[in-house]
């Protein structure tokens, strides 16, 4: 299995289900890492985390709260909204104002990130604490939605922006959505789908020059991933397997929205492996 979704715990250790970048763990800490680098004042930063009761939620980056912690962060109770289209989150957003709370991590998607915003401008917290989350909370929709509310708003990224037009794969799959999308606008993290499919067929390809059609199974495609050594796709991102990590691309790149656009504000950096 190649996979998208790193909730839970499906690369440690290492086995038959393969990434294509590292759990969202490890690139929440590139996130704090970066907040630290950055700050100025003589304490520990105040962070929580905030999303569903779900595994897609504030348990996602558990694992990385030590670490981070070892970092000098400290990490805040995390907060819970109701389901992945809350309605208001004024309640959670009022305690985190009264904990103290300097950064706020959103998790896992856009209809979230733009309900805390609006509320967080509603209430008069932007500006005053600052706001980021998971790579699929910045979005054009986010920007449509929240407007100058999402100004600021950064996150770790695992692939290039969608906006990235000199990446030659970014360019080959705003021609595939222009030719088959029907519509449908980009989601900010369309690249991840994309590299999963050329990485599935890449590896079949592979087993199949190997083995032959007649033999091909499970077996030959583990092994054809395994041969995978910084595989460049398209520009995208470059893919590395072994036997002992199967997280495909360790690099995240921290991108802020600047004046309604989604800018890279940092160089690309390797996640740390932070095994549960």
């Amino acid at each position: 299995m190649i996979t998208q979704s790193m909730t839970g715990n499906p690369l440690y250790p290492a086995g038959w289900i393969y990434g294509i970048y590292m759990p969202w763990w490890e690139s929440f800490a590139v996130w704090c890492e970066w907040i630290l680098d950055n700050w100025k004042e003589d304490r520990p930063p105040k962070i929580v985390v905030i999303g569903p009761d779900t595994t897609a939620g504030p348990i996602a980056v558990e694992p990385a709260i030590p670490y981070v912690e070892r970092m000098g962060a400290e990490v805040l109770q995390p907060e819970y909204v109701s389901g992945y289209a809350p309605l208001d989150s004024s309640t959670q957003l009022m305690r985190i104002e009264r904990n103290g709370a300097d950064f706020v991590y959103i998790l896992p998607i856009w209809t979230i990130s733009s309900v805390v915003l609006k509320d967080a401008e509603r209430l008069g917290l932007v500006g005053k604490v600052r706001f980021g989350g998971m790579e699929n909370t910045q979005s054009p929709k986010l920007i449509e939605a929240a407007q100058s509310a999402a100004d600021g708003y950064t996150a770790p990224r695992f692939a290039p922006y969608i906006g990235e037009t000199d990446i030659e794969g970014i360019q080959m799959i705003r021609d595939l959505r222009s030719r088959y999308g029907r519509g449908v606008g980009f989601a900010g993290d369309d690249a991840h789908g994309f590299v999963t499919a050329v990485v599935g067929c890449e590896a079949i390809k592979r087993a199949v020059e190997r083995v032959g059609y007649e033999n091909l199974n499970g077996a030959a495609v583990k092994e054809a991933l395994d041969s995978m050594k910084d595989w460049d796709v398209y520009g995208i991102k470059t893919i590395t397997y072994s036997a002992d990590d199967v997280r495909g691309w360790t690099g995240v790149r921290i991108y802020e929205i600047q004046s309604g656009q989604i800018v890279p504000v940092s160089d690309w950096v390797e996640a740390p492996s932070i095994v549960p």
